[in-house]
């Protein structure tokens, strides 16, 4: 074998063999990138540009953008049956990525690959996807994969987790510009907002378990409830038992009953600290959480409640949850990059936390602080009396809205 013909082979080029005779160039994979040009804040021209200079260099690559009238989804099955690509590659925010996996359950033999562009990006936060452009499409490129669970929700598919009540409340809070500007940190402020104002509801539940029995019961004074398949850190009441496992076949659910708003701060501040190394061990979370795992889970609550799944508002109860084991195929790092840029990451955390972390805590466990504006700050280089000033106006706003609220019943009730 020439050096020409080895060298050869590995672009695609042709071979000989050991008789001199001449093989067929290896066929390259074909891939089709589901491309959504207004995710973000990027320029999505320019994006599009930099992740084929990455792909067309191993890949043939069948570009599908979206638009306003075609949901992702039917892009992908239409891409599917039309080009029966090796790998489908969705980029977008989540709302993209989750709808292009849905496309592929069921479909073997099919890769999917993520190139997150959105605001949060959280379902790239919790699979251990890239968010720099090229280093995601590199990835997309990899002979790595891992096989996932995806649950659904009364039937809708969902890769993350399904929230009710408090946690869906938070994600319609963190809106667009604060996602665009903080990413995933937007749900935690979002999260310190809500706290003081929670409200609370029954729940009745039946959790199934992995060898089929059945816990039936009824919980009162709830204010939210998580069903996780994977979450990333910043979906903080997923967190409660550590964080979710993608791969297990099982669904941890998560129930918080905070007897007021500001134990609900208390309560978010240790969950998050303790998911991010700052606090203790999952098992020694406060005895208002609530938790276990689950292979399929009924909620029905009272008054009806709000749900979000995947970070999209999708109705109200009552809900039934379940896991469909291995559903879907991604491409990812090497198991050592992955744990390499998770280490890199939470050590950049725990430095920007480790000087206001204890205090940040201790303050919202004395019920002193709002964890929004306190985590905020951290992220803001906001100074320690930027950050008090800023939490004592909030709570001096909480507590006159609930005082007005207050007196309107009252005046209500004296009519």
């Amino acid at each position: 074998m020439s050096a020409a013909g080895s060298g050869g082979g590995a672009d695609g080029a042709a071979t000989d063999d050991a008789n001199g005779s001449s093989s067929p160039p290896a066929a390259k994979r074909t891939a089709v990138l589901i491309f959504n040009p207004v995710s973000g804040t990027g320029d999505g021209e320019a994006d599009l540009k930099a992740i084929l200079a990455v792909l067309e260099r191993e890949v043939t690559v069948h570009v599908v953008q979206t638009t306003a009238d075609c949901e992702p989804g039917d892009l992908a099955r239409t891409a599917l049956d039309e080009y029966a690509p090796d790998v489908v590659i969705a980029s977008g925010g989540d709302g993209t990525v989750g709808a292009v996996a849905s496309a592929l359950i069921g479909r073997e033999g099919v890769v999917l690959g993520v190139i997150p562009r959105g605001t949060a990006n959280a379902l790239s936060a919790a699979l251990g996807i890239p968010t720099e452009l090229t280093d995601a499409a590199q990835v997309c490129l990899s002979s790595n994969s891992w096989t996932i669970d995806v649950g659904r929700c009364n039937g809708v598919p969902f890769l993350l987790l399904v929230g009710i009540g408090y946690e869906a409340d938070v994600v319609q809070t963190a809106d667009r510009e604060m996602k665009r500007k903080y990413g995933p940190l937007a749900y935690m402020f979002s999260a310190g907002q809500r706290a003081l104002e929670h409200t609370t509801f029954e729940v009745h539940y039946t959790a199934t378990a992995d060898d089929g029995s059945e816990l039936v019961g009824t919980m009162p004074g709830v204010a939210a409830v998580t069903a996780a398949n994977a979450a990333p850190w910043s979906s903080v009441l997923a967190q409660g038992l550590g964080e979710p496992v993608p791969d297990d076949g099982l669904l941890e659910v998560m129930a918080y009953t905070p007897e007021t708003g500001l134990d609900m701060a208390s309560t978010v501040a240790n969950v998050f600290f303790s998911a991010v190394g700052l606090g203790g061990s999952p098992d020694e979370q406060p005895v208002n959480v609530h938790g276990g795992k689950a292979r399929k889970v009924k909620l029905a609550c009272t008054p009806p409640q709000k749900v979000v799944l995947d970070g999209e508002m999708v109705g109200e109860t009552p809900v039934e949850i379940e896991l469909e084991r291995g559903a879907v195929r991604l491409l990812v790092d090497s198991p050592e990059l992955q744990a390499a840029r998770e280490h890199d990451y939470k050590e950049r955390l725990m430095e920007a936390l480790a000087d206001k972390g204890e205090t940040v805590l201790e303050k919202v466990q004395h019920g002193a602080a709002s964890i929004g504006s306190t985590v905020k700050g951290v992220f803001t280089d906001n100074t320690d009396e930027d950050i008090e000033a800023q939490v004592e106006a909030e709570v001096r706003e909480d507590e006159q809205s609930r005082n007005d609220a207050e007196a309107e019943k009252a005046t209500a009730e004296s009519k």
